[in-house]
């Protein structure tokens, strides 16, 4: 099972004073889940927040003496944030929208005739 590294509730006091660099009194602003979310997000990948240092310190494993093994670590977690920061691959994504529109120009033509 994968070590957890951030809960929402135990947390609140590292992430609330980052929120108050946003301009944010979560104690007193309403903040509706989407912008929550969003702010939350950039605060998690901002190296100068308050829960970025506390997740620093939580996820801290000695350095390998070996180098191979300093670079394969380097490299997995490479390829795990070009996976989570990667843009959606357009050409291979079923446009519902396209679809919709196709069947709604199709039944409006068989009315017509």
């Amino acid at each position: 099972m994968k070590e957890r590294n951030f809960d929402i509730n135990y947390d609140y006091k590292n992430y609330f004073p980052d929120f108050l660099l946003y301009g944010i009194n979560l104690n007193k602003d309403e903040v509706d889940w989407w912008e929550f979310n969003k702010i939350l997000d950039a605060i998690l990948n901002n190296e100068n927040s308050n829960m970025y240092k506390v997740i620093s310190y939580r996820t801290y494993e000695k350095p390998s003496k070996s180098p191979q093994v300093r670079e394969e670590k380097e490299h997995k977690y490479r390829m795990e944030m070009k996976r989570k920061h990667a843009l959606p691959d357009t050409n291979n994504t079923d446009n519902g929208f396209e679809k919709l529109w196709n069947y709604v120009e199709k039944k409006v033509g068989e009315t017509k005739e």
